[in-house]
């Protein structure tokens, strides 16, 4: 039976993400066999591992899921959600230890950078959204990923998806955003006008005499 998961005060530093897997690994591999059925039959998967707290934590949740023989399907990726801030100093490590790509998580990245609840009232959602400490870190986290030949993800649950705030998460190169199916459309299409805007922008001026 899976060792119960020790008391924990606050349930967002408690036993939760990838820890679990450690605490109920029958659970995990029965997720990862129904992956591996999926896996067969369409191809293309992606997991993201939630809530990594260490390279040791990865390392041992990367293993079940090659015991099972999914890293041996070249359609299949492991990713890294990025939430705990010690992400952005151990990524190259995270890479070597098989990393394929990082989703952000700017909502739990946020409350352990700033020590708020995102929606508390602590921190005005404006305040959150133009917090040079939270931008420092997902610029940082894009940038070392891009170096690293990862590919990027942004899960914008937390952050507003303004004009201004698309166009510096494009501009340090971030290559998806996940949203909500009703705002789809809305994003795709402010997407689309800032990157013309950008394309604009890098063309050499013509003078016109």
């Amino acid at each position: 039976p899976p060792h119960p998961p020790p008391p924990g005060i606050n349930p967002a530093l408690g036993v939760r993400g990838t820890a679990v897997y450690g605490y109920n690994p029958s659970l995990f591999e029965g997720e990862l066999l129904a992956l591996q059925q999926l896996q067969a039959e369409y191809g293309n998967l992606r997991l993201i591992l939630p809530f990594v707290r260490s390279v040791a934590e990865w390392q041992a949740a990367r293993d079940r899921v090659a015991a099972v023989g999914l890293l041996t399907n070249g359609d299949f990726q492991l990713w890294l959600m990025a939430e705990v801030p010690s992400v952005l100093f151990q990524l190259p490590d995270y890479a070597a230890a098989g990393v394929q790509g990082v989703a952000i998580g700017p909502r739990d990245l946020a409350q352990l950078l700033l020590g708020v609840e995102p929606g508390s009232g602590v921190l005005a959602a404006a305040d959150l959204d133009d917090h040079p400490a939270l931008w420092a870190a997902l610029e940082s986290l894009i940038d070392n990923a891009n170096d690293l030949n990862l590919p990027t993800s942004l899960c914008s649950s937390t952050l507003h998806l303004s004009p201004a705030n698309l166009e510096r998460l494009i501009t340090a190169g971030i290559m998806a955003i996940s949203v909500e199916r009703d705002t789809v459309l809305e994003i795709r299409q402010q997407i689309l006008a800032v990157e013309q805007k950008l394309l604009r922008a890098s063309l050499p001026r013509r003078d016109v005499g």
